[in-house]
């Protein structure tokens, strides 16, 4: 219904039932080139009886499953275990049935899937080499092929490296094309075969760069040390003594002999007050005086000879949470659920140096509702830089490149649901303009997803206020006003609202 130029495809992938083959052999004879691509032989079968009962010619596709593997996160998708595509006995096998069915005519097209996110060109044009030999010997069997579909693959450099690393790319878009159709000129050119179409699908690199998250901070928990007294309360106990002891005595020379003894001391107060020997305001200062040793050695870190490994992820220990207005699993579920990397940053004062070392916490109140992995210009951080929270101030932070799959694959964990979404548009005088706007989801939306009535849920309120205002405890203008706060607060906005 959406496609208005007929030489498009559509390219048909995945199991297909009856009616899924029936409306495509419909579009097929409305002029629309709609591909049956063969991911099982046993499709066959159903295409061909719809075809005979509707007494229309399909176009077929079939999806060979490559030997070449592949690099990158989905690299299980490529290879002799991958769970695409016929293995070249099962070709044979539909090659076989199409000619005893006198239909060889409808294979036109030839499908591989090599991966997603495939970082190393030289796989791909290592998978094209190996998919033209199937091409064309699909031709000397007497196919009249003319289509070839090299699948998705064609990456994004999150990291912005230009590298083969799992989250980058170590090519661009140009060299992508040149190298898909070089292999085919030398693949087919020496067999005298006509170049077919050539179908992308791309939809990663298409898409990925439309659309950003935008979010503000709703609270800083600062990982830094109180003020402190200049020296010990009379009466202290020796562990704070020996503390104020190490803070004085930490030096560039000294660092893991105070980082050891400050955690000493701490813990050992901290067993004193399990045990009922020590105070609330010993442990509390305890903590406070190993949090401001600490602090002082990760300053000193630059100055030091030798960093072990548990110095060096002493600034990761020490960043302060962000707590951004967001739910990973909503908005972003790709990092949770495969580690995806994102380019993210503040989209505002940036012309003052951010900091604060920083991870991201979401509204989830979930242990893995947290970013802790970010791009920098050396590499994956554990932390992100960025500024102190003004009074009275917004601070906002982006993420982008999530134009691929997080709306799609956004969840309701935490029954937060789908997020306000404006829709901007470049304009030709270099300005912009805002095109469409799109409210999120209420919180009477998300409740009836879940199979609740927002509508029952309202009346039920109101019987529960009506016997309170019946039992003395509230009065009618006061059941008023709650009615009124619950109706307005289902219609609102499952984020946070200032």
């Amino acid at each position: 219904s959406q496609l208005r130029d007929h030489d498009s495809l559509i390219v048909c992938n995945g199991y297909k039932d009856e009616e899924f083959i029936e409306l495509g052999l419909y579009a097929r004879q409305m002029g629309i080139k709609c591909f049956f691509v063969l991911e099982t032989a046993m499709e066959l079968d159903i295409i061909l009886e719809r075809s005979r009962a509707l007494g229309i010619d399909p176009l077929i596709g079939v999806r060979i499953r490559l030997a070449s593997m592949v690099e990158g996160h989905w690299n299980e998708d490529s290879g002799d275990r991958s769970i695409f595509g016929l293995s070249t006995s099962a070709l044979l096998g539909v090659v076989d049935k199409l000619k005893q069915a006198n239909m060889l005519h409808c294979l036109q097209l030839l499908h591989s899937h090599l991966g997603s996110q495939i970082p190393n060109i030289r796989n791909i044009r290592t998978g094209v080499m190996e998919a033209c030999r199937f091409y064309a010997g699909l031709i000397e069997e007497g196919a009249p092929m003319g289509y070839i579909d090299m699948g998705g693959g064609l990456a994004v450099d999150y990291e912005g490296a230009r590298s083969n690393s799992t989250h980058s790319m170590n090519y661009g878009l140009d060299e992508y094309c040149y190298n898909i159709v070089e292999a085919l000129q030398e693949s087919l050119d020496p067999l005298d075969i006509p170049h077919p179409v050539i179908i992308s699908e791309s939809g990663r690199a298409l898409v990925a760069y439309s659309s950003m998250l935008l979010f503000n901070v709703l609270e800083v928990r600062e990982h830094k040390a109180e003020p402190l007294p200049a020296e010990a309360p009379e009466d202290s106990h020796d562990h704070i003594i020996n503390l104020f002891s190490v803070l004085d005595y930490v030096s560039p020379e000294n660092l893991q002999e105070c980082y050891n003894d400050s955690l000493y001391y701490r813990d050992e107060m901290r067993e004193l007050f399990h045990h009922g020997q020590g105070t609330i305001r010993e442990r509390a200062l305890a903590e406070n005086l190993a949090l401001a040793i600490l602090e002082k050695i990760s300053n000193l870190l630059p100055q030091a000879r030798r960093v072990s490994q548990e110095l060096e992820a002493l600034p990761e220990l020490l960043s302060d949470i962000y707590y951004g207005n967001f739910s990973l699993f909503q908005s972003l579920p790709d990092i949770w659920a495969i580690d995806q990397l994102f380019p993210i940053m503040p989209i505002h004062r940036l012309n003052e140096a951010p900091v604060r070392d920083a991870v991201l916490a979401d509204m989830t109140c979930d242990c893995d509702g947290k970013i802790d992995n970010f791009i920098s210009p050396t590499g994956v951080k554990k932390t992100l830089p960025l500024h102190e929270l003004k009074d009275g101030e917004e601070y906002y932070l982006s993420v982008f490149l999530v134009g691929a799959y997080q709306e799609t694959l956004g969840d309701l964990h935490n029954l937060f649901g789908d997020t306000n979404v404006v829709s901007v548009h470049i304009n030709e005088e270099g300005g912009f303009d805002f095109r469409r706007e799109f409210h999120g989801d209420s919180i009477a939306d998300v409740l009836s997803y879940v199979e609740y009535d927002p509508k029952h849920m309202l009346e039920q309120f109101r019987r529960i206020a009506e016997e309170a205002v019946r039992d003395g405890r509230i009065s009618v203008p006061m059941r008023q006003k709650m009615l009124h706060a619950f109706k307005e607060s289902m219609h609102g906005y499952t984020f946070f609202e200032r």
